[in-house]
């Protein structure tokens, strides 16, 4: 021992006539039959020291060694040196407790310490190519500007690896860790963060963890089999500025990239595979934008939950094991993506309002292709929509605008339930069921196209408008049950019983082109307007049964039974052209019904059929 300390102020000797002699930095080494209360005093005694070398002279283990830093310093080792806190079998003390600026420890080899090291208000600290394994903490930093720590090796610790707080100018990059048994890399309450490059695997909670801190990036990390989320990037407030892109994630526990109480935030060109819970999921954030990533096989691919202005676009999501993208936020874009093949929907929208979902490319998804619920004001456009086993487009809610989209091979093409919602020029067809079908009120469906479905349109509700339709069917073309409707100018041709087919009041039919298999047209009620439409069908043209109906200036012609069909009171026909028709040109069963200006094919018992009182026939018109 007093060797030891006669050598210590043998080298204060020299040190003083080294400065004296005008150099003023050195770096001294030390060996394994140093004990940390000789190397610590030699760090308080020496002046000029600016770096320590632990050297290999014997088996390069270093017991016990716990030192303060109170000075600007490097620190280094030889290859093979390890310094170990193991007393007794556990973890004891802190290895390195930094308080100075400056200090950089490299090439060190840690394990055993209850706390490898801890830097706590020391600036432009540096930390790189360890190994700091084995500890109970590993990396502790608070309250530092300038932090780098790099290219080392953080296996096995029982807490985090990483662990930076309350700090800024942050940079944890090109790391390895593994093992770990709380989050692996965890930084809480800082700024301008960047954490890039790491690979960190078989992590017992988060891999990354990032909370209450602005300006992150993390950026290019691999991010696997971690026992919770892969990436999390959450608030207790709202922070801003986050980055979080093409970094590999993939058989995470948890959700592989989370976003909660942030905001403008970019979740980009990331790899998210085989998670636990959803890929990607964003809560409580606004101004956010997820773009070109991969997602698959997890729970949602993509999860937006209570946020504003968030943008998915450009994503592929498929496999996933519920939907594609679910969505509990309004203000958002859902743009340009590939949704296929999840088990849900492909898109669900809750509570989503003034959003738009447009140009995604939706197949094969075992649920519907679009399923929004209590969404008001959103716009659905050009989105094509394809072999999904429900339905293509289904929407619950108000004023919502579904236009230009393609849906086919489904059970359903489009259903609304609502007020005032517009489904316009939409393509739909090779659909089981019926191609559009609306509950409710003051709805608009004009220029669609549907094509080889099962059933064509069905509405039930007052006050629709239908208008510019082209159907083709295998069964009945255009169902009505309700009041104030009109349908206008569409154009029906149904292989089933009929063309178009009403139930309800005041409903009103104009210029519409109807050819049917059995009953061109068909109404049951009163006060229903029938005007300048045109009807071929191979038993009856126009039938009504009801009251008080108006049929006039249509055309059916080359009916296998009649031209019209009236069964009822007080109902007017006036100025229908009704020629070469089997049976009768117009047959009425009823009292108080009003024939005017009709033309009819002139032929023997086929003209005008009435069974009733009080029915008038004026001006009749017979053509060959």
């Amino acid at each position: 021992m007093n060797l030891k300390r006669n050598f210590i102020l043998i080298l204060i000797v020299i040190a003083i006539l080294a400065s004296l002699s005008g150099v003023s930095a050195a770096t001294f080494s030390v060996s394994e039959s140093w004990n940390s209360w000789d190397i610590q005093d030699f760090l308080d005694s020496t002046v000029d020291i600016t770096g320590l070398h632990f050297s290999k002279t014997l088996d390069g283990v270093y017991h016990n060694v716990m030192l303060t830093i109170n000075r600007t310093i490097s620190i280094t080792s030889d290859v093979g040196v390890v310094l170990s806190g193991f007393d007794g079998g556990e973890h004891f003390g802190v290895g390195f407790e930094i308080f100075a600026d400056g200090v950089s420890i490299s090439g060190l080899t840690m394990t055993g310490y209850n706390q490898a090291i801890l830097s706590q208000g020391a600036n432009d600290f540096v930390l790189s190519g360890n190994n700091i394994s084995g500890n109970s903490r590993a990396i502790g930093v608070e309250s530092g500007n300038n932090i780098v720590i790099a290219n080392n090796i953080v296996n096995s610790n029982e807490y985090s690896g990483i662990d930076v707080d309350y700090s800024s100018n942050v940079n944890i990059n090109n790391n390895r860790l593994s093992g770990n048994l709380a989050n692996s890399i965890n930084v809480d309450s800082s700024s301008n963060v960047n954490v890039n490059g790491n690979i960190v695997r078989n992590n017992l909670n988060d891999g990354i963890s990032v909370s209450d801190s602005n300006g992150v990036n993390v950026v290019d990390n691999v991010v696997e089999d971690n026992g919770g989320n892969g990436i999390s990037i959450v608030s207790s407030d709202t922070s801003s500025n986050a980055n979080i892109n093409a970094n590999t994630v993939k058989n995470n526990q948890g959700t592989g990239i989370r976003v909660d109480s942030y905001s403008i935030v970019s979740v980009t060109n990331n790899l998210v595979e085989d998670c636990g819970e959803n890929g990607i999921s964003v809560e409580h954030s606004n101004n956010v934008e997820i773009r070109n990533n991969n997602v698959s096989r997890s729970n949602n691919g993509v999860g937006v939950y209570s946020g504003e202005n968030v943008n998915i676009v450009r994503n592929n999501v498929k496999s996933n094991r519920n939907d594609g993208i679910y969505v509990d936020s309004s203000k958002v874009v859902i743009d340009s993506n590939s949704i296929e093949n999840n088990n849900g929907n492909g898109i669900s929208l809750d509570y989503c309002d003034n959003s738009r979902i447009t140009n995604n490319y939706i197949l094969n998804n075992k649920g519907h292709g679009i399923y929004a619920d209590f969404a008001n004001t959103n716009r659905f456009t050009k989105n094509t929509l394809l072999n999904n086993i429900n339905t293509g487009i289904f929407i619950e809610g108000n004023k919502n605008i579904l236009n230009n989209n393609i849906i086919a091979n489904s059970a359903n093409g489009i259903m609304v339930t609502g007020r005032e919602n517009q489904v316009i020029s939409n393509n739909i067809r090779n659909i089981r069921n019926y191609g559009i079908r609306i509950y409710e009120n003051s709805n608009i469906i004009r220029s669609n196209v549907l094509r080889n479905n099962k059933f064509g349109i069905y509405i039930e509700g007052n006050r629709n408008r239908l208008s510019k339709n082209s159907l083709s069917t295998s069964s009945n073309g255009i169902l009505i049950r309700g009041a104030l409707n009109i349908l206008s100018s569409n154009v029906v041709n149904s292989k089933g019983i009929h063309g178009i087919r009403i139930f309800g009041n005041s409903n009103n039919l104009l210029k519409n082109n109807v050819k049917s298999n059995r009953l061109g047209v068909h109404v049951f009620g009163a006060k229903n307007k029938i005007r300048s439409t045109k009807v071929v069908s191979k038993r009856t043209g126009i039938h009504v049964k009801g009251n008080s109906n108006l049929i006039s200036r249509n055309r059916a012609d080359k009916n296998k039974l009649h031209g019209i069909e009236i069964r009822g009171n007080k109902n007017s026909l006036s100025n229908n052209r009704l020629l070469k028709n089997q049976k009768h040109g117009i047959k009425v069963v009823g009292t108080s019904n009003k024939l005017t200006s009709n033309t009819i094919t002139k032929k023997k018992n086929s003209e005008i059929k009435i069974s009733g009182k009080k029915n008038k026939v004026n001006k009749t018109k017979l053509v060959k």
